[in-house]
């Protein structure tokens, strides 16, 4: 369910691109506060966008994600903010969960929900989907590259949702 639930992260930017509150081409580092954010700002990281997160080509070096699995609280964004990057964001592609996590931190920002709370209101009840539940951090934020569970029927339902092109039972819920 990682790459899965990475799936429904992107639903949800996607929705937030729809709602007007977000577009792919913002500045990641504009979602972040002072404290979160490195003292001092590679010219990478200060390029770095939504699109980048989302197409798993930020550049980051580590994918801090064992760290945050291993129970320790610390503060996810931040760890993952002060990673080295290595490469031009938008230039290389290198999985990592943890560009999904902070997407799952940017979409909780601009519709003030955490991410299955918004995915509840936009995705899930217009699906059918009642019954689920994903990891969160310290932070309280829907961990959105891993840690989402469902019913086989609701995944499925997922599936049939993205053959129909964001259209569910005649309605077009994402365009």
């Amino acid at each position: 369910m990682w790459s899965a639930s990475k799936t429904f992260t992107a639903t949800g930017v996607g929705l937030a691109v729809q709602d007007g509150l977000l577009d792919v081409t913002d500045k990641v580092v504009d979602f972040f506060t002072e404290e979160e954010l490195p003292a001092e700002q590679s010219d990478w990281l200060r390029k770095m966008t939504v699109y980048d997160l989302l197409i798993m080509s930020s550049g980051f070096k580590d994918d801090c994600v064992g760290k945050a699995e291993s129970g320790k609280n610390f503060n996810w964004a931040k760890e993952t903010l002060a990673s080295e990057i290595i490469f031009e964001p938008g230039t290389r592609f290198a999985y990592n969960s943890m560009n999904t996590y902070l997407l799952s931190v940017i979409v909780s920002r601009v519709t003030g929900m955490r991410l299955d709370d918004y995915l509840n209101e936009k995705l899930f009840k217009p699906l059918g989907i009642t019954e689920y539940r994903w990891k969160v951090s310290p932070q309280n934020y829907s961990a959105g590259g891993w840690g989402l569970y469902f019913r086989t029927e609701d995944f499925a339902k997922m599936g049939q949702f993205m053959l129909q092109k964001g259209e569910w039972k005649g309605k077009r819920i994402l365009n």
